[in-house]
């Protein structure tokens, strides 16, 4: 079994921010990508799991770059399992520029959930046979337990609509990504530069579902930010900024 994968990319111009860089809800699609590219050469994929009725499902993710790749250029990203229990199983990414540099580092939680009772599944029934776990920790910092936001600096109402709902039928991660962005104009970004961002999911949001997006601002180069309807926090999450030189 291979212990981990890597995989190259392009950036081309269509697929950059206004800053001429990779988008930050496109790194987190390109690591659930690979990440399922990966699971499914080791056989712990779709296929295996749909048989127990169970889906793969993303519980955290934590990102840390020191530069974004750039407009016509070409990355690469490696991932590996770091650890799998019971209950979770943490996978690790190392992304690197053209020349083999490393630049960013992320780390993602998962659960595998029953399709119809919506409860994390046990995954060593699931995969009771020995997989290929490395357990090398990427250098990133430890997720954080954010608390509620109480007192937020800016409220901003939200209906989910098609194109965020993906095939599980709930809404997307990238599309949490991309709400939660949006909340920021463009000269914010013009000025500065995501270092971190961090983003836990608690709760399953589906189509037609109204939530209120929050930001509390923590001092100038970090941002809390959450989704939440009347009833439930669906997501919370963190961003730290560096200004641009």
């Amino acid at each position: 079994m291979e212990s981990q994968i890597t995989e190259t990319y392009f950036l081309s111009a269509a697929r950059c921010t206004p800053e001429d860089e990779l988008p930050l809800p496109a790194l987190v699609q390109k690591l659930i990508d690979i990440a399922t590219l990966h699971a499914n050469r080791i056989d712990i994929g779709y296929d295996r799991l749909i048989k127990n009725n169970c889906a793969w499902v993303l519980s955290r993710v934590a990102i840390e770059m020191e530069r974004w790749p750039g407009i016509n250029e070409s990355y690469s990203v490696t991932t590996w399992i770091v650890s799998l229990n019971r209950f979770y199983s943490d996978r690790a990414f190392r992304i690197c520029d053209s020349d083999g540099n490393v630049i960013g580092h992320a780390l993602t939680t998962w659960v595998a959930i029953d399709i119809d009772a919506r409860r994390p599944a046990n995954l060593l029934s699931l995969f009771p046979e020995e997989l290929p776990v490395k357990g090398d920790i990427p250098p990133v910092k430890p997720f954080v337990r954010h608390s509620q936001i109480e007192i937020a600096d800016e409220v901003t109402p939200y209906t989910f609509c098609y194109c965020d709902i993906d095939c599980n039928r709930h809404v997307n991660t990238t599309r949490y990504v991309e709400l939660l962005l949006n909340r920021f104009d463009l000269g914010f970004f013009d000025e500065n530069r995501i270092s971190r961002f961090e983003i836990a999911f608690q709760n399953e949001a589906h189509f037609g579902d109204s939530v209120d997006v929050k930001i509390a601002r923590s001092d100038n180069n970090e941002f809390r930010l959450e989704i939440a309807d009347e009833k439930r926090t669906l997501t919370r999450a963190a961003i730290t900024v560096t200004p641009r030189s």
